[in-house]
């Protein structure tokens, strides 16, 4: 879910190919990154139920991207790999500070018991999870995506280091039919799987990563073979299937009709997305602001529920409709003010200006 450049490859005659911006495809990371908040915070009533089964492609739609943009045939791939894992190492480390202050700041003014709290994030068992599973579930549950692409990333070095990459991709079916298997069918014969089980960095993670990268290997075999059609045949079965199974089999972290939807139209954009209009303001939101969104829609959430409940109004039809969409608008308005205060102040250098106008700081000063 990092920031992506989002770039198609075009044929232009023999021996020519023309490289241009797929916008498609920033789009549609607006728009995922904007199903994971109807996830989080659903609507009201069956119609509610229904928009958060069809919001289920969303992560893995983000694993697919991340694998698609980590496909590398030069001799540097193990380098640029290394470079990703510690970019989202650091963002790791960012949002887990800020969520873990974020947390302690709300017990405080609540009064819960932040001691307890601090205790059961730092308990051994949980630790683990987190190193096994990737569970962040003590902090916040939705950080689960970090330390899953982190170890995406470090066995996909593996895999380049080794050379690995065709037997990987021969262990796509095998890691999709355990997350189906785990989060889906398992539970027909009467076997249970804890969520942490399947929403890993394994089975959720790097199925739908590996599938980014086979994609892109064999961009050009697809493009011939599946047509635009064909492929919006595809997802609009899977809307129809995953509709059907929610209403059938109750809530599920996946469903199939999950995975056709994602593939679907994560080949339309990544196949036919030059030739999709997409609106500006989405593909300006995915651009830069669709990882950032993911991250701090719960806090913004937070924020709305404590107005909800100092203006009495938490249970209100109305707001509980409007919520999800208000939480998504602000969480998107919050984020763009904040990079736009960072380059005013990065380009206008704000902080030098103030030190020298108090006489605090000189150019060339080591500070």
């Amino acid at each position: 879910m990092t920031e992506k450049k989002a770039f198609a490859i075009l044929s232009c005659g023999k021996g020519s190919v023309r490289i241009m911006r797929n916008k498609c495809l920033d789009g549609m990371k607006a728009i995922a990154a904007c199903m994971v908040i109807f996830i989080h915070i659903d609507l009201p009533g069956q119609t509610g139920v229904f928009i958060e089964a069809l919001s289920r492609f969303a992560v893995p739609f983000f694993f697919m991207i991340s694998g698609y943009f980590c496909y590398y045939n030069g001799k540097d791939a193990s380098d640029k790999i290394s470079g990703k894992i510690f970019h989202i190492v650091k963002l790791m480390i960012f949002a887990m500070a800020f969520y873990f202050i974020w947390e302690i700041s709300k017990r405080l003014v609540t009064g819960e018991n932040l001691y307890r709290w601090i205790r059961e994030v730092t308990d051994r068992q949980n630790i683990m999870k987190l190193l096994l599973y990737n569970s962040t579930s003590p902090l916040r549950g939705h950080l689960w995506f970090l330390p899953a692409l982190i170890y995406c990333y470090m066995l996909d070095y593996l895999i380049e280091r080794f050379h690995l990459r065709k037997i990987a991709f021969l262990c796509i079916p095998v890691l999709l039919g355990g997350l189906l298997w785990r989060g889906y069918f398992s539970s027909f014969f009467g076997y249970s799987y804890r969520i942490m089980e399947y929403r890993n960095w394994l089975f959720t993670g790097m199925s739908f990563y590996l599938l980014g990268q086979m994609f892109h290997e064999y961009l050009y075999w697809f493009r011939r073979k599946i047509g635009y059609i064909t492929l919006i045949l595809i997802m609009t079965v899977g809307i129809g299937m995953t509709i059907w199974e929610c209403s059938q089999f109750g809530a599920k972290e996946i469903y199939v009709g999950s995975i056709l939807i994602c593939i679907s139209i994560f080949l339309l954009t990544v196949l036919w997305g030059t030739r999709i209009r997409m609106p500006e303001v989405l593909t300006a939101v995915g651009a830069k602001l669709a990882f950032p969104v993911y991250l701090f829609h719960l806090a913004v959430g937070d924020m709305m529920r404590v107005l909800a409940v100092a203006g009495n109004f938490e249970d209100n039809l109305a707001y509980l409709w409007i919520r999800p969409f208000a939480v998504c608008v602000f969480t998107i308005v919050m984020i763009a003010l904040v990079y736009r205060g960072c380059s005013f102040w990065k380009k206008y250098d704000i902080v030098g200006i103030l030190f020298r106008q108090f006489g605090l700081w000189r150019k060339g000063s080591p500070l």
